[in-house]
């Protein structure tokens, strides 16, 4: 389990669009959950994961929703429970 930053911990935020896209993955949000959370556009988030160095907004954003999850202020699971099941219907052999 991560140890959750203190006052005296300095906190290292998301800088690169690889670093983004790996924590994104990490959290286990799709882009199109990750936009609707940080209030921009699925685009806008590919465009950030592709950049050597998002946009400052969209970085501003991402630190916002960092802190919100680390500070327990957001919970993602109700996000995450509505997703549409992905992949192939399972059939049943006779």
């Amino acid at each position: 389990m991560p140890l959750k930053p203190t006052r005296n911990t300095p906190r290292k935020y998301i800088q690169s669009g690889p670093e983004l896209r790996a924590w994104r993955q990490a959290v286990g949000l799709r882009t199109d959950e990750m936009a609707e959370l940080i209030g921009m556009g699925r685009r806008s988030v590919i465009r950030a994961e592709a950049a050597a160095v998002p946009s400052p907004r969209v970085l501003e954003r991402v630190h916002v929703l960092e802190d919100r999850l680390l500070e327990g202020r957001l919970d993602i699971n109700p996000l995450i429970r509505r997703r549409a099941p992905q992949g192939r219907a399972k059939t049943r052999e006779s």
